[in-house]
């Protein structure tokens, strides 16, 4: 199964492997966007409100993780496109089985490097 996806972005990053540099660029640029905005709009916001620090640290990095894989729906829909193609399913459903997965992966990411942040 994994195969079958890894085998569809191989495919994509050989064929459109300029989309790739460009998302790349997009969010060396934007960080202020996708990590400035949770990071201190959104947990001021919720230190404002007392919310718990757990509940901080999950909407904090979550809302990090749905900023994050914004950039790369271009991609991914291609990919869903081609992995639907191939298990004749809808790409609806492919694409939102891959972007979530984006999602939970930068969320967990973005989790990694505050703990290691601020345990070190």
């Amino acid at each position: 199964m994994m195969k079958l996806y890894g085998n569809a972005y191989k495919f994509i990053l050989k064929k459109d492997f300029m989309l790739l540099i460009i998302v790349f660029v997009l969010i060396f640029f934007t960080s202020f966007i996708w990590f400035g905005v949770p990071v201190f709009i959104i947990s001021g916001w919720m230190f404002k409100l007392e919310f718990p620090v757990y509940i901080q640290l999950i909407v904090v990095s979550l809302s990090v993780g749905i900023l994050l894989s914004l950039y790369f729906v271009p991609f991914n829909i291609k990919v869903a496109k081609k992995v639907a193609e191939i298990k004749q399913q809808s790409t609806k459903s492919r694409f939102i089985r891959i972007q979530s997965s984006f999602v939970l992966l930068f969320t967990m990411i973005f989790v990694v490097f505050i703990i290691f942040v601020f345990l070190i």
